[in-house]
């Protein structure tokens, strides 16, 4: 098993629609999905935790397999707002 620490402002995501790839209109008056993160691993003094919803700025994203997950790569700059779920 691995344990991993990130480092500066870098973030471990993972991609909470089952969708594989987020689309945002670049203009106009089109329809603009975002896509909404869970945070896997975050820096120690991060403002944001593991396991918190997150709304991404949009454009491209590294990702990467680790541990047979599909995982984001962000930093913190790239998080527009945090998310809530509403429990119902």
């Amino acid at each position: 098993m691995y344990q991993i620490q990130m480092v500066d402002s870098n973030i471990l995501t993972k991609k909470v629609e089952s969708e594989t790839k987020s689309q945002f209109d670049t203009g106009g008056s089109g329809d603009r999905n975002g896509a909404i993160y869970r945070i896997i691993h975050a820096p120690a003094d991060s403002d944001y935790k593991a396991d918190e919803l997150v709304l991404l700025s949009p454009g491209d994203y590294t990702a990467l397999y680790f541990n047979g997950e599909l995982l984001t790569s962000i930093t913190e700059s790239d998080i527009i707002g945090k998310v809530t779920e509403d429990k119902e």
